[in-house]
């Protein structure tokens, strides 16, 4: 026997209705985290993005049972197809504005296991918490284009730093002090300075009126007030900040060299990474024979310094900035302490399988070299190739519990004449951390005069 059309139409609205109240009286469990809408859920593009795209192809987007009931209606002929946003995320993502970078894939969420309940392991699941106003004003102030070799589709590039109020309040000083003072002239004028924390912004604006950096105030991280050793948990956060600050960079247009505050700068770095054909660039950790030029092979082994960054602005960059936060997030829900430095996650990890996979047609890496980019690690005067450079003098005062105390530097002058920077890892304090930028300091004192007084701390 067979059932009229406007009962079979009738049935399904009753069944219809039904599943509805049931799912109303038994909602699906739902996971709560710090924010109301999930981190991994992608963000509405901005105002001035939404404007250009075609109004006709703006659909409202309907999911669960609205779904369901669409799918109803579609089979009974009454479906009404211009209000199913659901066939239109695929168009939608194509005829995305061009110049809009893709952010990569969302992270794939932390392995199976409950989350340790601390403000760390909330905070990771988080987007990226730059306000971009704010942001987008300081790059827009900073950004450095030297011209016929810069780049043809961003607006410029910067140097960016960031830290919270315990090493701003030792080394942020000290920092600015080699970008004035460089061989290049002053350089603080493309500086970006990312406080972590009310404490360490108001470091930062207190030093505005000695230096033309850019003050960006980061919120909601929650170790802003804690100071941290390398390696515990609140550092390997940091490293994640620094990736984040990397790509919301990266998104609004710009190129970066994002160096550690415990960077010593020499000569402008910008032109020479500019003219380089290398979409991500890192230092050497250890003296090797390096063409800065040279992107890396799909066999390359990687032994990188990530205290600097370089990423061109563009969309290769941005999936490999993404898809390297995507694994530190990962790494930082490991259930069995297991959490990898930023650096062993670039060299063993990410790096690697980039090239395996694609090579330089997905992304072009580059090895800069320790001639160049020299690294306290190395010795105090850097490296020559694959050999240590040896001090014409180095007269120091040791502490009783470790490290250098003063001391007076001076290394061969064709070796300084090659650096851009000088990273102060691997010593053996904070103190002495401070103390070999003061040496640094009295390296370039040597060319330009300095007023040493006020290089004491902030």
């Amino acid at each position: 026997m067979s059932v009229p059309q406007g009962a079979g139409r009738l049935l399904l609205f009753c069944l219809a209705g039904i599943l509805l109240e049931h799912v109303q009286a038994h909602p699906p469990a739902r996971l709560l985290i710090d924010d109301p809408v999930p981190a991994a859920a992608p963000q509405p593009p901005p105002a001035s993005e939404r404007k250009h795209q075609d109004p006709s192809k703006q659909h409202s987007r309907k999911g669960g049972l609205g779904s369901v009931f669409e799918g109803w209606l579609d089979v009974l002929g009454a479906a009404d197809t211009e209000t199913d946003g659901s066939k239109n995320d695929a168009a939608q993502a194509t005829n995305a504005p061009e110049g809009v970078h893709h952010r990569g894939e969302p992270a794939s969420g932390p392995p199976a296991g409950d989350l340790q309940d601390n403000l760390r392991d909330r905070w990771v699941h988080k987007a990226p918490h730059l306000p971009p106003a704010a942001l987008e004003e300081a790059l827009f102030n900073a950004a450095f284009n030297d011209g016929a070799s810069g780049l043809h589709t961003s607006t410029g590039m910067v140097i960016a730093t960031s830290g919270n109020r315990f090493n701003f309040a030792k080394l942020l000083q000290k920092f600015l002090a080699g970008l004035k003072h460089s061989l290049s002239g002053d350089m603080t004028n493309h500086a970006v300075i990312v406080g972590m924390g009310k404490g360490a912004k108001s470091i930062c604006e207190g030093l505005n009126g000695r230096y033309s950096h850019q003050c960006v105030h980061s919120t909601h991280w929650p170790g802003h007030d804690t100071e941290y050793d390398a390696g515990d948990a609140w550092h390997l956060a940091a490293e994640l900040h620094k990736l984040e600050l990397i790509l919301n960079i990266l998104t609004l247009g710009y190129s970066v060299a994002y160096v550690d505050v415990d960077t010593m700068f020499f000569r402008n770095p910008m032109p020479h990474l500019l003219s380089l054909q290398a979409d991500v660039a890192l230092p050497d950790n250890t003296c090797r024979a390096t063409n800065d030029n040279q992107t890396a092979a799909q066999e390359a082994k990687f032994d990188q310094d990530t205290s600097l960054v370089f990423a061109r602005s563009g969309p290769r960059a941005v999936r490999f900035i993404s898809d390297w936060i995507s694994l530190h997030k990962h790494d930082l829900h490991r259930q069995d302490g297991l959490i990898r430095h930023d650096q062993v996650v670039f060299n063993d990890v990410l790096a690697p399988h980039f090239l395996r996979d694609g090579g330089d047609a997905v992304v072009r890496i580059h090895s800069l070299s320790q001639d160049h980019f020299p690294s306290w690690c190395a010795g105090p005067c850097g490296c020559a190739g694959t050999s240590k450079v040896a001090p014409v003098e180095f007269k120091k005062e040791e502490d009783p519990s470790g490290g250098v105390r003063s001391g007076v530097l001076e290394c061969p002058k064709p070796t300084v004449a090659q650096w851009f920077t000088f990273h102060y890892a691997c010593t053996k304090s904070g103190a002495e951390k401070e103390v070999l930028m003061d040496i640094s300091l009295a390296l370039l004192e040597d060319v330009t005069p300095i007023d040493m007084s006020i290089v004491t701390g902030v």
